[in-house]
């Protein structure tokens, strides 16, 4: 995504923020370890503002900010179908 400038973006982070505690369904988050773009305390974040009972935290050690393009991107389809089962 593509923001003109910064500004932009507050917007959208202000947006998500209000609406996180709107989100009730299991969620699976994934996070590399070594991301330099989003930072690991977003996880933290999310996890005490989301309203879901049913939250999961995979902290990734081979991949950087593009997670499903790096090496664990097997290990996330995995994990995804896992998750999608044990929540359906």
């Amino acid at each position: 995504m593509y923001f003109k400038d910064s500004r932009e973006l507050q917007k959208l982070l202000k947006h998500i923020r209000e609406k996180l505690r709107k989100v009730h369904k299991p969620l699976l988050i994934f996070k590399s370890k070594e991301d330099h773009v989003i930072p690991l305390e977003n996880v933290d974040y999310t996890l005490r503002n989301v309203s879901s009972k049913e939250k999961e935290v995979i902290y990734l050690e081979n991949s950087y900010h593009v997670e499903t393009m790096d090496y664990d991107k097997d290990l996330i389809c995995e994990k995804t179908v896992d998750f999608i089962k044990k929540n359906s």
